[in-house]
């Protein structure tokens, strides 16, 4: 509708060139955009405008398939609204918002459990819960359908399973067991394809962020002997051999969470640490794809000065910046390249940060200068680097009873799943201009009288569900409608 001359005298913005007027509706919330459209008829054909909602849906989740939304002439808005519909009742978790469905079928501890979204990018935003791929020490990899709660597939091997890991396009799976075998199935049949033996069992598998140099996909195996290993992808198991192998000076014998690989955004640095060790080795991650001695990809090695607990690259910062916790600090390094012909480390660039008499047990790395920290009794407490380097505390919260075991942080909202039998959600909200955790609801999932492991022990959510894991269970809460 064109603006009559009544309108444009009482609302001056109808005088502005329609790219500005959109142009100003990209800093408003989506709130304040229907409430302009309220204003009369011209604003709210200005705010039907798929520009609009196209740019705050992108600026909200990054990658959107619009695909998964019918064809329609306010087409960004509609699946906007439908995302964001996810988003409150995963926000809010209102009894009758979510279903809790168990998956049983193992017959040992599950050691490892992700989301598997068999359509590739093409399946993403369906907002359909994706399928559940799950390992376990009864040597089975299963394949789960979360709607009918079975196992769809399922492959049988010769010993206990400790990770599993899928290629980029969601076409296979690797997965590593106690015997040293890394066996490749093929998804979603889970059939054998092929497979190879390694001298020592496997801890845990991982595609690099980009795994794919000069077209070869590769991938890296921790390894019980304290080596870190990486492959070419295979296509048979007469060839296969690691193109470069880093030796760690340890022996982990104990579960696939011991010895680590991190690899920064530019995939520039790496570090591997053990937890329950007190040094740190810092590797330079552009050499590992060359032919030079293992010595030369070695930048350092740093000592702590205590056990390491966990650690994780920040993920927004102008030069890298590394966080570790120690059960009472946290340290923050920084890698410098302009000091010599190889990057050194500062020392902490602040002292080592008292955590307020936390036991800290577990971290996970969320989007920009924050990280999230769980505590030996119960606490979860926000952090954030400031634009000096300086960590500070945000926010504590002390909602769970017992050992938090995991937390899962991404851009909307945290879960951590604890001893006491529970999932914590959290939200960020912004709170004088800064974003803050707002803690949430808590997810139960039966009587700790009666369930045989009252421990949830790890934690993962996609846009429309989570995922715990329960001894030989998975717990399943869908948020649909």
């Amino acid at each position: 509708r064109m603006a009559t001359l009544t309108s444009l005298t009482h609302c001056p913005i109808l005088l502005l060139p329609l790219d500005t007027i959109l142009s100003i509706c990209e800093f408003l919330e989506d709130r304040d955009i229907l409430f302009l459209g309220q204003t009369c008829y011209t604003l709210y054909d200005i705010t039907q405008n798929s520009v609009v909602w196209r740019f705050l849906s992108l600026q909200r989740w990054g990658f959107c398939n619009i695909n998964s939304t019918p064809s329609c002439p306010y087409r960004w808005k509609s699946y906007y609204f439908k995302r964001r519909k996810f988003e409150v009742k995963m926000d809010v978790g209102k009894s009758g918002n979510f279903q809790v469905k168990t998956l049983r079928g193992h017959e040992a501890f599950i050691s490892d459990s992700l989301y598997v979204n068999l359509g590739g990018d093409t399946g993403i935003d369906t907002f359909q819960v994706s399928n559940i791929l799950s390992a376990g020490g009864d040597g089975t990899v299963r394949l789960w359908d979360v709607d009918s709660k079975k196992c769809i597939s399922l492959c049988k091997l010769d010993s206990p399973v400790r990770s599993i890991v899928t290629s980029p396009d969601v076409t296979e799976v690797l997965a590593g067991d106690e015997m040293g075998r890394i066996t490749r199935l093929k998804l979603p049949s889970l059939e054998v394809v092929t497979g190879f033996e390694t001298d020592s069992p496997i801890l845990r598998l991982q595609y690099i962020v980009s795994c794919v140099k000069g077209g070869v996909n590769t991938f890296s195996s921790a390894h019980q002997d304290g080596s870190i290993r990486f492959w070419k992808d295979f296509e048979n198991s007469e060839t296969v051999e690691a193109f470069r192998t880093i030796h760690t000076g340890g022996y982990y014998p104990d579960s696939s969470d011991r010895l680590k690989i991190v690899v920064n955004a530019n995939q520039t640095k790496a570090v591997i640490y053990a937890c329950d060790k007190d040094d740190l080795d810092v590797i330079d991650f552009t050499k590992i794809y060359t032919d030079c001695p293992e010595q030369e990809c070695l930048i350092t090695r740093l000592q702590l000065t205590s056990h390491i607990i966990d650690a994780g690259w920040l993920k927004t910062a102008k030069t890298p910046l590394f966080v570790c916790i120690l059960m009472h600090e946290i340290f923050l390094f920084e890698i410098d390249n302009s000091k010599g012909p190889l990057p050194t480390w500062i020392p902490p660039i602040t002292k080592p940060q008292q955590a307020s008499g936390v036991d800290m047990v577990c971290l996970s790395m969320a989007p920009g200068r924050d990280f999230v920290v769980g505590g030996r009794y119960g606490q979860i407490q926000q952090y954030t680097v400031d634009n000096n380097n300086l960590i500070q505390l945000v926010k504590e919260f002390r909602d769970h009873k017992g050992f938090v075991n995991a937390i899962f942080a991404t851009s909307h909202r945290v879960m951590s799943c604890s001893a006491d039998f529970s999932i914590r959600v959290y939200a960020w909200k912004k709170e004088g201009g800064y974003k803050v955790l707002d803690s949430r609801y808590t997810l139960l999932g039966g009587s700790l009288s009666v369930n045989p492991y009252p421990n949830l022990t790890h934690v993962v959510h996609d846009q429309v569900s989570c995922v715990g894991t329960n001894g030989k269970l998975l717990k399943v809460y869908v948020f649909q409608d």
